[in-house]
């Protein structure tokens, strides 16, 4: 099977969305994906095989860095000034407009396993 771009898309999405807790529909809808491609795509990944193939790792040593998404979210009130993190695996940290950034990156840096 060639692996085209939109292939690698849905294969990522398909992949993070089975590492996170949330549900298909769930994920669908908070990264802005037709449920129904998304289902049609799982389906044809799954029966292609692609699914049950590790992913491609890159041979070079890890760069500390994480791909993060930004996703702004219309609130008002008290909870606008909150920030969430979402680890892999669904683990989330929350915090508001006042806590000091060292404290932030101290518990950013201890869920993730990383070293300052």
């Amino acid at each position: 099977m060639k692996v085209t771009k939109k292939r690698r898309e849905w294969l990522d999405h398909v992949r993070r969305c089975e590492q996170s807790p949330l549900s298909m529909s769930a994920y669908a809808k908070r990264h802005k994906l037709n449920l129904s491609n998304f289902y049609q795509a799982k389906s044809f990944l799954k029966k292609s095989g692609a699914l049950n193939q590790k992913p491609i790792v890159n041979s070079s040593p890890p760069s500390g860095f994480t791909k993060v998404s930004i996703e702004p979210v219309a609130r008002q009130g008290p909870e606008s000034s909150r920030c969430e993190i979402v680890l892999p695996g669904g683990l989330t940290f929350r915090f508001d407009q006042n806590t000091p950034i060292d404290r932030i990156r101290s518990i950013a840096v201890t869920l993730s396993g990383l070293h300052p």
